[in-house]
């Protein structure tokens, strides 16, 4: 029950410039920038949807995969290394 795919995606955008970031791995310019420019503006987080399956808008799911978005780009964008 896995949605289509409207593009990028917050989640696996922020974990994995913290992953790369944590192996020392040179992160892409792009991929941050596409981060930053992804925060939402009035809330302050990012959203994410679930790549497995489809929750409303609102739900507990939704929610926590805006929660694990928000946590990753945090720790993405505080703590590079550069």
């Amino acid at each position: 029950d896995a949605p289509e795919s409207a593009g990028s995606n917050s989640y696996a955008t922020a974990l994995t410039i913290f992953v790369l970031e944590e192996a020392g791995a040179k992160v892409p310019q792009k991929a941050i920038s596409w981060l930053k420019s992804h925060q939402d503006a009035t809330a302050g987080n990012w959203q994410a949807n679930s790549m497995n399956k489809h929750y409303d808008q609102g739900s507990m799911q939704s929610q926590f995969m805006n929660d694990a978005a928000t946590g990753f780009a945090v720790m993405a964008l505080t703590f590079r290394r550069e």
